[in-house]
């Protein structure tokens, strides 16, 4: 028996109460990660000051440099005032978990994650993207349909319901929608020839956490796992689809993709982007399972009931769809490069206004081949050497170069270091040089006398990842560039000059 095509793209609101909390736990757990960083990552004071922030964003979205006046994380600029909307966005969340005015709780989440990421666009990586849309394709649904503060007011706790329409369509499909695009930038060698993507990936020193260096030793079952990967990436979401035996399918969609993200959070420091993945796939439980596990416990086979439609309304649909067609006509103008890359200002300035823009393209065309890290090296008046990224790096330390450990493993921290290799050789110097001037300041703040930095030398560290087949591993040697040397003035936030990096 075929499920109904309206029904392959319903959303069961019990999924969607699970949802919805999953989703308002990560923007607490988001918030409380950050604050760590706060001073350092979202204020004037720390490694992007206003003037840098504009830089960015004009050279990327010039039309939208007069909207970051607008934006409550860059009006409040001081530490005082980003504690003050981080504890908003955290209230907001917890409200939004407990489903109280649930649709106003989502559009003020959506607002201050916007506001929160366009402060500092620099430390966001693929698991914001996705949690932003996830949001903003929830403004579209009534989250508090089940299992929340709004049904109990309105006096409907009743029986689930299945949600169709153009809403829950558009979220589940904007979900699907990554994992197919994302194998379509994945042709390189490493993806679809030797399948040796995984072991670069665990073998990099910015990615691989221990359990995934352990594999190392089972490079037969990397290149498995790697076209296991690939393969899920292409065809494993339209299980979520399947109009046969649709509620066994989506649920083992679920828990492919659920275990491929958990995979990640195991194997690697990606920790975010693997969290907001999990959450993602929250949504697409389908009533098949839920009957299931309410018959756990009891007798005999669980009964076949399927839950009454509840149509979202139709303009609410309309417009989701119409914007996911939009989203759909930018990845696929992105990929094919049919108005050139990227594309016009014109098209994609919607987009940007919106915060939807997306490029799913990670690890593509496949895994980086050498493993590149930030070493910042200060130097003390007393004649010392002290690695100030990273933390166990004692003063006066030799001269050998580790990647950033501890404070400056993180996940923002990273995202920012591999944001400033990206950029243009100006842009890079004037990133690195504020980089190193806060460093050296930080430093100076909790020291004296001869343990001073006088002066902070930023360096790029390049070095090959040796794969087990691998004749000759150590036929390229490491390759270290200074990106930008600073004099360390004496009051912690004053001024410093930023010399010209030397070779």
């Amino acid at each position: 028996m075929t499920t109904p095509v309206r029904d392959l793209f319903g959303i069961d609101t019990r999924s969607l109460a699970v949802f919805r909390i999953a989703l308002a736990a990560a923007i607490v757990a988001d918030l409380l990660i950050r604050s760590a960083d706060l001073a350092a990552l979202h204020t004037g004071e720390g490694v992007l000051p206003r003037a840098l922030l504009d830089e960015q964003v004009r050279a990327r979205a010039p039309a939208l440099v007069p909207v970051l006046a607008l934006v409550p994380h860059v009006l409040l600029d001081g530490a005082a005032g980003q504690a003050l909307l981080f504890a908003l966005a955290g209230a907001v969340a917890v409200l939004l978990a407990a489903g109280w005015r649930t649709r106003w709780m989502t559009v003020a989440s959506w607002v201050l994650l916007m506001s929160l990421q366009a402060r500092n666009p620099a430390v966001r990586n693929g698991g914001d993207e996705i949690f932003r849309l996830l949001l903003f394709w929830s403004m579209f649904l009534p989250l508090g349909a089940s299992w929340s503060l709004d049904a109990r007011r309105a006096g409907r706790p009743g029986p689930p319901r299945l949600l169709t329409g153009g809403a829950p369509a558009a979220l589940l499909l904007q979900v699907a929608l990554i994992y197919p695009f994302n194998a379509l930038y994945k042709d390189g060698a490493a993806w679809t020839t030797d399948f040796t993507a995984l072991e670069l990936f665990l073998g990099n020193a910015t990615w691989s956490a221990a359990a995934g260096t352990a594999l190392l030793a089972w490079p037969g079952l990397l290149q498995v796992m790697t076209a296991a990967i690939l393969g899920l990436e292409w065809c494993g979401w339209m299980l979520a689809f399947s109009p046969v035996r649709h509620g066994a399918a989506r649920t083992l969609a679920v828990v492919l993709f659920a275990g491929f993200h958990a995979g990640i959070l195991v194997l690697s420091q990606i920790d975010f982007f693997a969290v907001v993945g999990i959450v993602a796939w929250t949504v697409f439980l389908p009533p098949w399972f839920w009957t299931r596990v309410a018959a756990v416990g009891r007798r005999g086979p669980p009964p076949e009931e399927a839950p009454a439609r509840q149509p979202v309304p139709r303009l609410e649909g309309a417009a989701a769809l119409a914007i996911l067609g939009y989203v759909v006509f930018l990845n696929v103008t992105g990929y094919t490069g049919l108005f050139g890359r990227p594309a016009p200002s014109v098209l994609q300035a919607p987009a940007l206004v919106l915060q939807i823009d997306q490029q799913w393209n990670m690890f593509s065309p496949e895994p980086a081949r050498r493993s590149r890290f930030l070493a910042a090296r200060g130097e003390t008046a007393g004649g010392g050497t002290v690695d100030l990224l990273v933390d166990a790096q004692p003063l006066g330390a030799g001269t050998a170069m580790h990647p950033p450990s501890g404070r400056f493993a993180r996940d923002r921290w990273r995202a920012y270091f591999g944001y400033l290799h990206r950029q243009p050789a100006e842009a890079r110097e004037r990133l690195g040089g504020r980089l190193a001037a806060w460093l050296g300041a930080q430093w100076n703040a909790a020291h004296r006398g001869d343990e001073r930095l006088e002066r902070v030398r930023l360096y790029r560290v390049d070095t090959p990842i040796a794969l087990a087949g691998d004749p000759e591993p150590d036929r390229r040697r490491s390759r270290v560039r200074e990106l930008a040397t600073v004099t360390v003035s004496a009051p912690p936030q004053g001024a410093s000059r930023v010399l010209p990096p030397r070779g």
